[in-house]
């Protein structure tokens, strides 16, 4: 009698999803009917899918930054040959200035 009363609470913990004292057996996807099974092979791929856009979106975003990165250190090396430049466009021009000055 206590084990067939064990048996049905058992059973009736499994099927409101509680745990209550006894141990739950977890549920295959082959004890499921079909319908069952095909909404959780749909629930699990679109927690898949989920992850993945999440994955894309953090790669893109470190893509973004270091797309920022190698923008900033171009931008930065074209300030210095433009800095380069402008001082030899001073020192031709101080040059220009003394040899008309010398005629």
């Amino acid at each position: 009698m206590d084990q067939k009363k064990e048996d049905q609470m058992q059973t009736n913990s499994q099927k409101s999803g509680g745990h209550g004292n006894k141990k739950c057996t977890p549920i295959r996807p082959h004890q499921l009917p079909i319908r069952q099974t095909a909404l959780l092979t749909c629930y699990m791929l679109n927690a898949d899918v989920a992850l993945l856009e999440k994955g894309l979106e953090n790669t893109r975003r470190q893509l973004q930054l270091l797309q920022m990165e190698n923008f900033e250190r171009r931008l930065e090396q074209f300030c210095q040959c433009l800095d380069r430049q402008r001082a030899r466009v001073a020192a031709l021009s101080a040059d220009l200035d003394t040899d008309l000055n010398n005629i």
